[in-house]
Formats: structure tokens, sequence, C-alpha cells
């Protein structure tokens, strides 16, 4: 008798599917090692285990945990497509030992693909590792800096070191003993200088033509010798670079100070603790060109003198100096941030702010005396003074900045808001005249004042141009002074400017060290937007900050360093995975909502229109005189016919579309688009009829269109109370209504998230934002059950007519009793500021549960739109006991989405998406419980689905489920899906320093896609599997259990052990087709388990012959699988001891080899192959709907020789 793989999935539980499709290759991570005598030695007595790899600006980096008995490593580095033979060794100071790992830097970098190879040299052996290749990408050298000259310092253009660059390194050990030989004569006499400063001042001379670069390795406290407590390049005109390596490069409690000198780079540094008494962080004191200042994180200073340096003197000042760009900097909090220009200069001084985050900054952002600016794609962040200052005859153009609460956006002295919201009768600027402000294309939420000229002549904080290249006749009411229009002068410089809303994403990603540095702050908006007081927290942890650098260079600096454990509160530490990672360039993510349009708002010059029409084939352009529209149009994308008319043009409802106009009163709003596609309207999804037509009645007052569904408009019309019916679209009446400004609105990440339960409009306070609430009658309810809703307060009683709020119900619930939750969207960082924690003693009993459940299967999403990455920022902490949480999607936390620590908890039929690290993981919370008979335990999670999981940050933390570190025995998954996380669908991952967790059963689950988000975005960087079940090579086996579960189209390993040294035990599972980013992945990688492991009924199947071979440790049953290069076979019996390095050679593998003409596609629902995007909701699908989804059918008649064999001449999903 034959039989068939049974997958006994939930009847919503997902799309199983296997199909060919083009591979991306990334290079096999090799580990080798190898005795002095240069034979092959034992893997088991050297591993060298990659942590992490990843590109940045024009560098690279590679993490690896400490390999026993090593006494130094060595780093190397090449080029994607060159030979073995192009390995270049990094400095030696470039590798540094970290508590819990070891990490290696590669500046100098130009854009492209690497690769690393680690080696760790022990007393009998060298072990090495090679990384995948990863991505590097080029700074933005945009802006004045590059105007008839070069910043690039001792840098090439494409970020190569120059070749006669002098490479000088600092370290907390020899920033004073480190030592140089100098050319100071004019005959080539040589000094030799010892300690930074001195080497600076050697150079000063000006008779060294090299090319310096200074680069710091850690924190870095006051040297010895300094000039008045700064560090200062004086008269230095040879290219210098002054720049930090890795994330923590830290200047601790002193400045640098730059004066007379040309082609300065300053660069991926941290300034924390300047001594305000002695000077700025960075200075640009006098008489310099041509300097580049980026990628800095600037922090408090010392308390000065002065009544305003309370948090430290400027941050990054500017003065007599020109040819300067400032970009890509941080500005924590910053009191003084940029002072731009003294009394004394003239306009003929350039500069250039772009892509700086004001993350909370007080003012001078910047403040502008005397000269020529350009302030563009700058993030102004909760900003409680004002944003751009314009005095003393300065010209600013302000073009395409993101403005969120920042209170002045833009000031000119001596006017406007300066003088009507003035506390002295001199005004913010001390009375000097003003300065110009050309402003375009900026987005302003949350200001008290942005008055434009065009609103108030007499009273105004900047012009606001109609176009980019509008040249303006505009003075400063006080003194006189006119713009300059350097702006639209012939010989202004190229660059290239995104939209406010692009820049915001990108400066919040970008901006400041690399990877965001090692300091990690996120402010409480709703208390530092307004305050410019000292934040007494941030300022506390810059005072006791202390690096986690152990020591620079390839030796190992002692032994047995043991790891420092998790960070208190953050329920995991980041491990590394043993996985390959590849490249890095990522899309930038957002919040998954469209955010309000940028522009100003014009005056109104008459009456708007009572009707109106467009129809986009008659008039197949975005110009209208009634509706604004911003968007790409199309005439191939589809037909449909209205009222008579063929519709053949259109116009694309993309994510960056925009249509506003403003009603003179109720009336009828028509569109036209393709059937039952949804669009925004007011913030709301609107679904078309059959027919694709959305006819609703509208308020008067202004209206916003916008994407919903992926889609396509053919036709819009307005028509008033009152009015006559609009013709075809041949007559337009005038408007004279009110225009939007120029910025387009943009989604948050680039992406729709699916619906849950409508799209909202925010309102304006904090806990306001509700989504279209439904209330139903819960049937089961009884006495005790408490109702919630979205607008509920803690003082409800909990009855239909008075619900509570959420958290208050959840303190309030007995057990045996429910919490009913009407359907709506609850956006509870609004209504919270803070995460939700059901602490330890809130828990049910084993007879009575607390019970979470939405009514009648009506939509509830619990969102955290707000929350910031940060580790401790996840959604729910469900740290009780005996809870079920039934039918809820959870979204948007800052980090897990549900982080489960509790016990005998059942989370069933719920969704997680959009989280910025694992939508659900199961970890303790309490950080002392260390045992594993603390840790969570016997948790069921049931007909869940997670997916678009991401964390910004890096791409590879973020799984749809993770049961790792901390976690308990007992805990299962059944009838779960995890696709399209960044980092990976299950991840069991362990580590020595915790030791291993218990068993986790995992079982009718599916993993597609991880990697990607649904989209098809992401950076494919994390380590991106199906199933991840361990870690640690081998120091921490968990014998885990894998039953009737798939895995298909992962960017890399559909099952992996990752290291799991456990008797895993795998059954009846099916992987097809992973490796999609990283072909060097099988469908199967489990080599380094137990002996005693145990796979049986397993298939692979892959879309070619030369997919990586599957590898198997322990005993295979009726097995079908993939041997690289020979294609895949029947393994009917085989005890594999070496990880299937070596082909099976059976009696039967000759007989029994299957062609990939065995079998046959199928159809993925949603799937588009040629943006590698999917449906974005798989939770949903009815057994209709997956029923037809088979895998693939043998199509040849082979007789298997087993009566208990795999395989019937279908293998079929099979559904409950």
């Amino acid at each position: 008798m034959k039989k068939g793989i049974l997958f006994r999935c939930r009847k919503t539980a997902a799309v199983v599917m296997a199909f060919a499709m083009t591979l991306s290759y990334l290079p096999q991570q090799g580990i080798s090692a190898y005795a002095k005598d240069g034979s092959v030695a034992s893997q088991s007595q050297v591993t060298v285990s990659s942590r992490e790899c990843s590109g940045w600006y024009e560098s690279a980096y590679v993490e690896w945990q400490p390999v026993d008995g090593a006494k130094s490593y060595n780093v190397y580095i090449k080029g994607k497509t060159e030979a073995d033979s192009a390995y270049k060794k990094l400095d030696d100071e470039l590798i540094r030992q970290y508590t819990d790992y070891w990490r290696a830097d590669a500046p100098g970098l130009k854009a492209g693909k690497y690769m690393f190879k680690v080696e760790a040299v022990t007393d009998s052996t060298t072990a090495s590792m090679v990384t995948p290749a990863v991505e590097v990408m080029s700074y933005d050298r945009s802006g004045y800096g590059f105007v008839n000259g070069t910043s690039s310092g001792a840098y090439n253009e494409d970020g190569t070191l120059k070749d006669n660059a002098v490479v000088l390194y600092i370290t907390e050990d020899t920033k004073d003993t480190v030592s140089l030989d100098v050319v100071t004569g004019s005959k080539g006499a040589v000094t030799s200088c010892t300690g930074l400063q001195a080497i600076l001042y050697g150079f000063k001379k000006g008779k060294d033509s090299r090319p310096l670069d200074v680069r710091l390795v850690g924190n870095i406290t006051d040297l010895k010798s300094m000039d008045n407590g700064d560090i200062v390049i004086d008269g230095c005109k040879n290219g210098i670079t002054f720049e930090g390596i890795g994330e923590d490069a830290t200047a601790n409690g002193w400045g640098l100070r730059v004066k007379g000198s040309s082609n300065v780079e300053i660069r991926n540094l941290a300034y924390m603790n300047c001594d305000s008494n002695e000077g700025d962080d960075v200075g640009l004191q006098q008489d310099n060109d041509h300097v580049w200042v980026h990628n800095c994180d600037f922090f408090y200073g010392q308390k000065g003198s002065d009544a305003d340096q309370k948090k430290g003197d400027g941050a990054l000042d500017t003065k007599t100096s020109t040819y300067v760009t400032h970009s890509y900097n941080h500005f924590y909090d910053t009191g003084k941030s940029n002072l731009q220009g003294m009394k004394s200069e003239t306009t003929s001084n350039y500069i250039t702010y772009h892509h700086n985050w004001y993350d909370h900054a007080d003012s001078r952002c910047p403040r502008i005396r005397t000269c020529t600016v350009h302030v563009y794609n700058n993030y102004y962040d909760g900003n409680s003074k004002y944003g751009i200052g314009a005095t003393m005859g300065s010209s600013v153009f302000s073009e395409n900045n993101y403005y969120r609460n920042c209170k002045f956006p833009m000031l000119m002295a001596g006017q406007g808001s300066d003088t009507k919201y003035a506390e002295t009768v001199k005004g913010i600027f001390s009375g000097e005249n003003g300065g110009v402000i050309k402003a375009y294309g900026n987005h302003i939420e949350g200001a008290k004042a942005a008055v434009t000229y065009q609103k108030d002549a007499a009273g105004f904080d900047f012009y606001e141009a109609s176009s980019r290249d509008e040249v303006i006749d505009c003075s400063a009411l006080k003194g006189g002074s006119k713009y300059s229009n350097f702006d639209t002068a012939a010989d202004f410089y190229k660059y290239s400017v995104q939209s406010a809303e692009d820049a915001k994403d990108t400066v919040v990603k970008y901006a400041g060290r690399m990877n965001g540095g090692d300091f990690k702050w996120t402010f409480d908006n709703s208390v530092d937007d307004e305050s410019y007081a000292v934040n007494e927290p941030l300022k506390a942890k810059l005072m006791s900050y202390k690096t986690t650098l152990v020591s620079v260079g390839g030796s190992v600096s002692g032994t047995d360093r043991p790891g420092t454990g998790e960070t208190p509160g953050t329920g995991e530490d980041k491990p590394g995975t043993g996985e390959d990672k590849p490249g890095t360039g990522e899309d930038k993510p957002g919040t998954g909502e469209d955010k309000p349009g940028t522009g100003e708002d014009k005056p109104s010059t008459g009456e708007t229109a009572a009707s109106a029409v467009h129809n986009f084939t008659t008039d197949y352009t975005t110009a209208d005189s009634f509706f604004t529209v911003s968007g790409n149009l199309a005439d191939k994308k589809g037909t449909n016919t209205y009222n008579g008319l063929n519709l053949t043009k259109c116009l694309k409802m993309e994510s960056s579309t925009s249509i506003t106009f403003k009603a003179a009163s109720k009336g009828k709003l028509v569109l036209v688009t393709a059937a039952s596609k949804k669009i925004k309207i007011d913030g709301k999804a609107v679904q078309a009829d059959a027919d694709g037509v959305i006819s609703m009645d509208v308020e008067a007052g202004e209206h916003k269109i916008a994407k919903k569904d992926a889609t396509i408009l053919f036709y819009i019309s307005f028509t008033g109370d009152g009015s006559q019916t609009p013709g075809t679209g041949e007559d337009k009446p005038g408007t004279g209504e009110d225009k939007p400004g120029t910025g387009e609105d943009k989604p948050g990440t680039g992406e729709d998230k699916p619906s849950t339960g409508g799209d909202t409009d925010k309102g304006d306070k904090p806990g306001e934002r509700v989504d279209n609430e439904v209330r139903e009658h819960a049937p089961g309810f009884k006495d005790g059950d408490i109702y919630v809703s979205a607008k509920g307060s803690s003082e409800g009683d909990g009855s239909y007519e008075k619900p509570m709020d959420f958290v208050t119900a959840l303190n309030t619930v007995k057990p045996g009793n429910t919490i009913w939750m009407f359907s709506a969207t609850y956006y509870v960082y609004d209504m919270y500021k803070a995460p939700i924690i059901i602490s330890e003693d809130n828990s049910g009993t084993a007879d009575a549960y607390k019970t979470v459940s939405s009514i009648n299967g009506k939509p509830v999403t619990i969102n955290f739109d707000g929350m910031a990455e940060e580790g401790s920022n996840r959604g729910i902490t469900l740290d009780g006991s005996y809870w079920h949480f039934y039918d809820i999607d959870i979204c948007n936390a800052g980090d897990n989405g549900m982080l489960l620590s509790g016990d005998h908890n059942v989370i069933e039929l719920c969704r997680f998406y959009a989280n910025h690290d694992s939508g659900l993981q199961i970890s303790r919370y309490n950080t002392s419980y260390n045992s594993i008979e603390q840790w969570p335990s016997y948790n069921t999670i049931l007909n869940c689905t997670a997916y678009d999981n991401k964390d910004i940050k890096t791409c590879e933390n973020a799984d749809g489920f993770a049961a790792k570190l901390t976690c308990g025995e007992g805990n299962v998954f059944d009838g779960c899906i995890s696709y399209c996380n960044s980092d990976d669908g299950w991840d069991l991952y362990a580590k020595p320093a915790t030791g291993p967790i218990g068993v986790v059963t995992i079982k009718n689950c599916i993993a597609f896609g991880n990697g990607k988000l649904t989209d098809g975005s992401g950076s494919a960087n994390g380590d991106m599997n199906g199933f991840k079940l361990g870690g640690s090579n081998g120091a921490c086996p968990t014998p885990h259990v894998v039953e009737n579960c798939l895995a298909f189209n992962n960017g890399a390993t559909g099952f992996t052990d990752n290291g799991n040294g456990g008797a895993i035990k795998m059954s009846n599972c099916i992987a097809v087709n992973n490796g999609i980013y990283d072909k060097t992945k099988a469908n199967f990688m489990c080599y380094r388990t137990s002996e005693d492991a145990e796979y049986t009924n397993i298939v692979s199947a892959a879309a070619s012959k030369n997919a990586a071979t599957d590898q198997f440790k322990g005993k295979l049953s009726h097995v079908l699988y993939n041997y690289k290069g020979v294609g895949t076979y029947w393994v009917n019996e085989w005890i594999c001891k070496d990880g299937a390095k070596t082909k099976y050679t059976g009696s039967e593998a000759k007989d029994y080899t299957v062609a990939l003409s065995d079998f046959v596609n199928t159809t993925i629902p949603g799937y588009n192959a040629s943006k590698g995007s999917y449906a974005a909701d798989y939770h949903a699908f009815s057994a209709e709907d997956m029923l037809p989804m088979w895998i693939f059918q043998s199509r040849s008649a082979h007789q298997w020789q087993s009566a208990d064999n795999l395989f019937s001449s279908l293998i079929y999903l099979s559904l409950l």
C-alpha cells in the first residue's frame, strides 16, 4: 500500500506550492581547519562561527563568535567576483575584541559587493570562515562641499583611500604615544612627532603633502596634549579625514576645532560630554574651505557658564568658512545645534545642510548669519524652540524638509512669528536684522506658527515658492536685504532631492554613525517635543557611558571571557546565527499608513466649483483646475465603461498618488476604477462595486483620495448639491479654490497593510484615533465578562453601554471570564504611551482561563503605531499564565508584537505583522529567571499567522515566530503560517550563556518567502530561513520536534539545525525551492545534529539539479533529497554520519533517481514572480481557496519497493 504525506493544517492555514524560479547567487560560507603541517584538521576541533556581516557606506564589517583556543585572528577582504588571490589583509587595529564577540571593519571600499575571510589561529590549527557577499554603498557627496573642489579628505571620490595617504590609528591606549615621522622642512627634513596633536601640528607646517587619515577606535577620553581642551586641525591643506571605526568610536569629553584648513572630512564619530567652557563639539572656526562633516552623533556637552549652555555649547558651528557640507548627522536634544556665520562674514560663504536629523534639538538648525545656505531633506523632529533662523542678510533655500512638531519651522529675524511671539523686545535673535528664506516642498505638521509671505506679506516667516525654480523678489522686513536667488543660478550645483516624506525615512535610517551607533536613546514625544530642559535620564546615561570594547588588535586578550548575557528587560540577546547573510541595501520602512500632505494651503481667491469631472481618457493629464492630481498616468493598464464612456487611459493608484479637492457644499463623489478594488477616500478604505464604480456622498470641505489597493483610476467627478450633473469632461469650471502645496503624500512603508477594520484618520490628540468601530453583542457574554471599546475608559463598568478601555479590562477581568473587544483598530500607544504588560501575578487558572476575544469574528487590531524601534518596546508582554487570546491582530510594535513569557497560555487565530522584531516570541521577561524551570512553558500557538515583521536597523532580528534563548519545555506551534518576515519564519536559537532551551514542537506549519516583505521590498539581509531549529554549534543541543511542515521560497534554507547538536525528530516535511536569495543554501541543512536525529518521510524538490545539496546527520527513512549536480533521488533507509557530504550510494539510489520532469508546478495565489511579492494576507484563505493548491504530482510510474514508503502518485495538502 502506498502512503501519502498528510498535512493536517487548519483550513485557513495557507498556501503550499512548488515552482521553478531563478535563484540569486551568494557564495557559500566555507569553514575549514588546517593543522600546522598543512593537513586538514577535524572540524570538531576548530570552528569559526559568523555572528553578523554587513555593508555600510564605503565600509563593511564582520562579527564572529570567539573560537576556543584561538590565540589570534586575521581578517581579509576581496571583491565578490575577484579570485581568492585578491584577498587583502586588514590592518590589525581594525580587528577588535568585545565582551562576547569579535569584530573587524574594512573602511575605504568603493560601492560593490565584498566577501570577508576570517582566520582563527590556535596552537595547532588555522580555521577559516568565508562570509557571504555584502553590499557596500557610496556616501552622498552633495552640496557646496563639492563645488570648485572636494571635501573627501584622505579618500578618493569613489571611497577608496588615496595611494599615498598615511593612516593613523588612535585608541584609548595609544592616544598619547602614537607617533609619526612628518616632513616639516622645505628640504625634506623630518620630525618625529608623538601624540595626535603634535602630529597635526607637524602637518600644519605645510611641508608634508601626504593625505592623512586619522582613525579613532573605541571610546577616546581627553588626551594629554590638546589646545585649550580641543584637538585642532590647523592650517592643513593636504587632505585630512578624521573618522571613527565601526559603531562605537567616541570623542568623550573633548571637541574638534578646524581652522585655516582645506579638504577636511569628519565622519562616523560621536561627540559627548564636551567641556562647554572649552568650546564646541565640532567647530569650523575660521578661514576654512571644503569641509564635510557627516554621519556623526552629537550629544550633550557639560554645562557651561552661560545661561544658554545647560546642554553644552554649540554642537556643530561654522564660522568664516565656505564650501561646506554638513550631512547625515544626528543631533540628540542639542540646545544650540548649528550656528552658521559671524556678524563679520559675507554671503560669499556657501554652505549646505542636508539629511540631518534634528532629534528634539531645541534650536539653531541652523541659525544663519550673512551666509548663502541650502537646507534640504532634513528631518526636524520635535523641536521646542525653532528650526531655521535667518538673520543679517542671509539667503536661505529650505527645500523638502520634514517638520514634525517643530514650534517655528522657519523664522526671519525681526518679523513675523519672531516678533509676534517674542518673549523680549529684541525677539529670539537679539534684535538682529533679518535674512530671507525661500521655501519649497517642505512638510510641516504640528507647528505653532508657519506664516507664508502669500498669507501675510506684513508678517511672514518665509516665502513659499510655487515651484522649485521660481525666481523670487522678496526682502527682509527688518534690514531690507533681498533674496539672492542663488538656487536658480545657472552654475548651481547638481544634487538629487527626495520628497520630504522619503527624506525623513532616509534620515531615520542612515543619519548618525554606522547602524545608529552603540548609544541608543528614544525620546518621549509627549514630553520632549515641547521641553527644552535637560533630559536628566539621557544626561545620566551619557555621563555613565562605558564601551564594551575589550581590546584592539587580532591577538586574544586573556582567555575564558564569558558573554555578557542579556540586556535587562529586552527578552533576548541578538545573537549571531552561523548562517550566511546576504547583502545589505534595504528599502526604507515606515509606519504602514498614509501621512498627511506636505504642502501649505495658499489663500483662496474665489469660490470653489459646484461640480467638476476629470476623465483621464479624454484629458490625459494630471493638470486640472478643480482636482489637484499628483501621480503617474498609464494608457495600457486596462479598460472600463461608465455612462456610455469608453475609458482606456488612467491614473495609477500608487503609494505616491494623491488627489485633493475642496467642495463648496456637500455632494456626490464618483470614482471609476477596476472591479471590487479599494481606494482611500479621506483616509477610509472604500470598495468599488463589480463594475468598478464608487459613488458616495461627501461633506463640504477638503477631501483627499489616495491608494489603498494597487489599482488604476479612469474617471473622477464631484457634483455639489443643487448643481447640474457634470458632463463627460469637456468643460472645466473655474475654481479659485485653496490649492494644496506641492509635496506628495507618501505611505510610511512603501506598502499597504491589510485591512484591519478600516483605515483611519488621526485625531488631533493622542488616543483619539479610532477606526470605524463596530459594536455587537457577544453571543457568549456572561456575568463578569467585560466589553472593551477603542473609545472606552477606566471609568467604564465593562457593560455594553459603558465599555472599559483595554488595559483597565486586562487588570480587571477575573479567571473564567472574557474580555470582548468591539471591532476596531485600537491605537494603544496613543492611549498609553507605553508597552502593555500583563504581569506574572495577573493569571487565570488551569480550570478558568482569562480570555481576550473578538466578537463574531469581526476584526480587532491592537496597533502600536508611533512606538519607536527599541528592545524594550514590545507591544504586549504576556507574563501571566492561563490566558487565551483569540482572533486578535497585533502590529507596529517597536520590538516583538507579543513577548510570551508566562505558562499554559493559548494564542489562537491571531495575526502579528509589521512589528520591529519577531511577531511573537516565547522568552523570559524577568531576566533574573536563570533556570529552564522558570522560563515560559506549555504554551500553545494555534492557527496564528506572522508576516511583514521587520527591524529597520539590520533586518536580521525580526522573525515571524521565535521560541529562543530562554524558553522552557512543552511549547507548541500548531497550524501556523510565517511568511515574508525580514529574518526567519521560525527561530529556536539558543546560546551557551543561558544554555539549552526546552523542546519545542512545530507541527502542521508553513514558512515561505522569508527574507523580504510581501511587497517584495527589503534587503535580504536577514538569515531568511523557513525553520531555524537551534544554534551555537552544538553547545546547546535540544531535540526539537517538527511534523507535517512545509517550507518553500525562503531566502535561505527551508529547514536548518543552525548548529543544534540535539537529536531532532523531523517527519512528514516538505521543502521546495528554498535558497531564493542565497543559492548556496539547500532545502534541508541538518548536518550538525546528533547521530540520533531522525528524518522520516521527507521531500525535497528543487527547480534545478544544481541546487545546493541537502545535508542530514542521523537516520533517514523514506527521504527524497537533492544532491548537487546529480539531482533528486529516493533514499529508503540510511544512517548518515558525515552530514551527507558524500553522496548516498544505497542499492536503490541509481534506480530511483527522480527527475525534475516528475513534478509539475502549480499556481500561488497572489504571487507576482517578477516582483517577488505575495498577497498581503494568507491568514483568511478558505478551504475552497486552498484545495486546488496541490504541491506536485508524480508523473512517472515508479514502483517503490517498500509497502509503507513515502509516495502515492499525488502528494497533496489535506485540509481539516
